[in-house]
């Protein structure tokens, strides 16, 4: 609810903060950067445990080298990522029969 968005700014705002590269554009982090982001928010894991925990989402696999925010998030909130990658972008349902005509 209210305080996920909430929290969701606030993550965004600081992986903004840590990304050198891209800064405001930015939406990743490599592994030391993504670290520092998860000791702000009192979530310190081993390079170990941040590589299983990714993985056991399914959304990453071999390698881990840049990390994006929604991968977090995943892991963080238990959600499906099968979900999150199919889910509407808004409402365009008389868009879509208006070209299925």
């Amino acid at each position: 609810g209210q305080r996920d968005s909430e929290n969701f700014w606030k993550y965004s705002t600081k992986l903004k903060e840590l990304d050198l590269q891209k800064g405001l554009d930015g939406n990743e982090l490599d592994e030391l950067n993504m670290h520092r982001f998860l000791e702000f928010y009192k979530e310190t894991m081993t390079v170990s445990e941040m590589r299983e925990n990714l993985r056991s989402t399914g959304a990453i696999q071999g390698n881990v080298r840049m990390i994006p925010i929604t991968h977090i998030l995943i892991f963080k909130y238990r959600a499906d990522w099968h979900h999150l990658v199919n889910a509407p972008q808004g409402d365009n349902r008389a868009e879509i029969e208006e070209a299925q005509r």
